[in-house]
């Protein structure tokens, strides 16, 4: 029986491209909005935690913290959030899944 090929690329691309990697970005409270604002009408895709932070896709470190540094905003986090190679395998196969758990009521 034949394997087919998913993917033919390195692994940290792989991981990045089917489970994504983003950015926890930490602020003082009263500049989170500000922050989330800014990133967002640079197309990033922002989303306030339950911790707070703010997790950012769609945009380097690098940008994120130079966006901050020139409007201003201290920042008390900036870091990559990659994810591991099960989130991957998880990802690609979800839709191959023969059985599921069922939910609980």
């Amino acid at each position: 029986m034949a394997v087919p090929v998913m993917a033919d690329k390195p692994l940290a691309d792989l991981i990045d491209s089917a489970a994504g990697a983003h950015l926890t970005i930490r602020t003082l409270p009263a500049r989170r909005g500000e922050l989330a604002a800014t990133l967002r009408a640079l197309e990033a895709r922002v989303e306030t935690r339950a911790d707070d932070a703010l997790a950012v896709r769609g945009t380097t470190p690098q940008e994120a913290g130079m966006l901050a540094h020139h409007r201003g905003i201290p920042l008390t986090e900036l870091s990559i959030q990659r994810s591991t190679l099960e989130d991957a395998y998880m990802a690609l196969t979800d839709d191959a899944v023969e059985y599921r758990a069922k939910e609980a009521a």
